[in-house]
């Protein structure tokens, strides 16, 4: 199965024009590539619903179709609208939807989409679009919006990003799974791409900063109660493989209000580090009891998830906010602790088995649920064609088909997966991401600046999920936080 013309071009143009929206200086010509790229975005969502019995039964409906246009252009119009009246309201509403996700059928599947974020990112986006049209895009000529005197590293960070979304894009092209991939550019990369855009539109100021972490932090709170709730009462909402499995395990993994119990403990992991950032340069005792609390609260949810990575994640994030917070000592203390929870983990005797692997065998795949059988093949497949991959969103295809007939060959590893599936291609702006992100985030020292040196261990603790559970370039707090990084760059 390869993708019709239509979709390779609409991709091209949804990844094109987002991309774009990172790099152009002029705001009319940056909402103008954004345009163009959501609409095709939107496009290729369309065109892969269209012809289903439910996209059919809804057209059959004018009337009701055209009530859920008045009522939908409604809101989305008091949405632009409060965001022009108050542009800090678009900053406080991406942070909180971050993480609402709405199980939705799409192409016979379910997919658990980020409705409320695209809705604030459609306001954010109507309003820069209102201030073009009005001859006032003086006002989205912020600090960390693209400029002619805007450093080199913010200005190449930007240009790997526009890069890694324009080779997504033409990856699909000799793709064996267009459908994954034209999914992923619709959903995830090409709307995300425009939030960092708009983010960087608004005037940051200390105190929106904490106004986005307690956003955050609520949210995150409620997440967890829930959670706990689910672990007391021994019942799910959603994911009926995950409560299947509930029934083998010793133990009871919680999902909240998510799919996958990793991207609830990745979530609440960033909370975490978030939080501990905000305490550990001297608040006031009060706050720091507060946060302490709301953090047991976290944390407790975050171990119902039995979510490896997850710890890991923490681990590292808080690991970077003692190097910052107190230098040398703090590495050294972070090492040590690194060095202690590893071997505690190693006299239990490792994590808990995962009942979806072969449990026959009782090496290192075993015990990492199957990820280095994944690693070893995502090499291979990349071995297989170094320079432009497998195609984008094609590795479990190139999996079954190449090294192993497994039921669900998902990569685990971002690298892997985007070495198999774009090649050298894709590793260049990958990487590339990654080191100007760090210069941005790492210089100057952030020793001194709690909201930076936050944002710089939350980045750190998202790469090492990321590696060990994939999902970089598809979680909009990757993207959040770059625009944040780059807000409060000095």
């Amino acid at each position: 199965m390869s993708a019709s013309v239509l979709e390779v071009l609409g991709v091209i143009i949804a990844c094109g024009g987002t991309g774009a929206s990172l790099v152009l200086v002029e705001p009319r010509h940056r909402y103008g590539a954004m345009g163009a790229g959501l609409f095709a975005a939107a496009a290729l969502i369309t065109g892969q619903v269209a012809g289903q019995d439910r996209f059919d039964d809804l057209i059959s409906q004018p009337a009701a179709l055209g009530l859920a246009v008045i009522l939908g252009a409604t809101a989305l119009g008091a949405t632009a609208a409060t965001f022009q009246r108050v542009p800090a309201a678009f900053a406080i509403a991406a942070f909180t939807v971050l993480p609402l996700r709405l199980p939705i059928q799409i192409g016979g599947e379910t997919n658990f989409l980020l409705i409320p974020l695209y809705g604030v990112i459609a306001g954010g986006f109507l309003r820069g679009l209102w201030l073009c049209a009005r001859r006032r895009d003086s006002e989205l000529r912020t600090d960390s919006a693209p400029g002619p005197g805007e450093p080199p590293a913010v200005r190449y960070l930007s240009i790997a990003l526009a890069a890694s979304l324009v080779v997504y894009g033409l990856g699909v092209a000799w793709s064996d799974d267009p459908t994954n991939a034209v999914r992923t550019v619709a959903f995830f990369l090409a709307p995300f791409a425009a939030m960092l855009a708009l983010l960087r539109d608004v005037r940051w100021y200390r105190k929106l900063v904490g106004q986005v972490l307690l956003a955050s932090a609520l949210v995150a709170l409620v997440f967890a109660v829930l959670a706990l709730v689910q672990f007391a009462s021994r019942d799910l909402l959603l994911n009926k493989d995950l409560k299947d499995a509930n029934q083998l395990h010793l133990y009871f993994r919680v999902n909240s209000l998510f799919r996958d119990p990793n991207v609830l403990g990745r979530y609440l992991a960033l909370v975490i580090v978030g939080i501990a950032a905000w305490i550990a340069w001297q608040r006031p005792a009060r706050e720091v009891v507060a946060g302490l609390l709301v953090s047991a609260v976290l944390l407790a949810a975050l171990f119902l998830t039995y979510s490896q990575t997850s710890f890991a994640a923490l681990a590292g994030g808080l690991g970077v906010l003692l190097w910052l917070r107190f230098g040398l000592r703090g590495f050294a203390c972070a090492a040590a602790l690194g060095a202690l929870a590893t071997a505690l983990v190693l006299a239990a005797g490792g994590p808990p088995r995962d009942e979806s692997v072969d449990q026959g065998r009782s090496d290192l795949a075993e015990v990492s649920s199957g990820r280095t059988d994944l690693i070893g093949g995502g090499i291979d497949l990349f071995r297989d064609a170094p320079i432009a991959g497998q195609g984008s969103g094609s590795f479990a295809i190139a999996y079954r088909r190449e090294i192993d007939k497994v039921r669900k060959p998902v990569s685990h590893t971002e690298p892997i997966t985007i070495a198999a599936e774009q090649g050298v291609l894709g590793l260049i702006p990958y990487f590339a991401t990654l080191v100007f992100a760090g210069l941005i985030l790492l210089r100057p020292w952030p020793a001194g600046n709690v909201a930076r040196a936050g944002v710089a261990a939350a980045f750190a603790a998202l790469f090492v999920h990321s590696v060990g559970y994939a999902g970089f370039a598809i979680d909009p707090v990757t993207w959040a936080l770059l625009a944040l990084g780059l807000a409060l760059r000095e």
